[in-house]
């Protein structure tokens, strides 16, 4: 029997390109339905454009078309950037930015626990998951969660918290389970194994 040595199912599989596991996630490893398979059709301008849209869209899961032409459009009409302002809009949110804290090991997990009603954001329960936070804003994370019983083990602790680079605009607390969000982060400090190419993005509607 000959050893593999490439994936052989790779996750998005709504993608042209083979992006295996774009956030980190332990369950979508092992998703059989997610086979890669390679099309051939024609490579016209409009497919590169919505290619490059969805690409981007799906990146931060779960948002809806009608939300993320709002954004995109509020991107624009700033003086700065509108890189920066289009990924400034999705660092904000209450899952991306636990998930950039390292205490949860993939995004899905963040927005099930947020929907749960285990996060507070200023002494207040939230459970939108894309509720936008703003500086200084404090995210208390209730200790209820059986997730946090490994945190007093020394070598988990070590492991769990080097596994991956965290957000530079925050400051974290891992012993009472709590963070600040201090400031904005600009595109070229945030992890994302993607191309973003804003100036197709805003072609696309055009």
């Amino acid at each position: 029997m000959t050893k593999r040595y490439t994936a052989k199912y790779h996750i998005l599989k709504r993608f042209k390109h083979k992006f295996k596991n774009l956030w980190n996630d332990d369950k979508a490893k092992s998703l059989r339905s997610s086979r890669y398979f390679k099309k051939s059709k024609k490579n016209t301008f409009y497919s590169r454009l919505i290619d490059t849209k969805q690409v981007f869209k799906r990146f931060y899961l779960n948002v809806s078309e009608n939300c993320f032409k709002k954004t995109v459009f509020n991107s624009v009409s700033r003086l700065s950037r509108t890189k920066d302002n289009l990924i400034k809009n999705f660092e904000v949110r209450l899952d991306c930015v636990l998930y950039r804290s390292n205490f949860f090991q993939s995004i899905h997990k963040a927005r099930q626990f947020i929907s749960h009603g285990f996060i507070f954001v200023n002494g207040k329960k939230v459970t939108f998951c894309n509720a936008k936070l703003n500086n200084s804003d404090l995210v208390v994370i209730s200790r209820k969660l059986n997730i946090f019983t490994n945190f007093s083990q020394k070598k988990y602790l070590e492991t769990f918290l080097t596994s991956r680079a965290r957000g530079i605009n925050l400051e974290i607390d891992y012993r009472f389970f709590r963070l600040v969000f201090v400031f904005d982060v600009f595109s070229e400090k945030v992890y994302k194994p993607i191309k973003i190419q804003t100036n197709l993005i805003t072609r696309f509607y055009r």
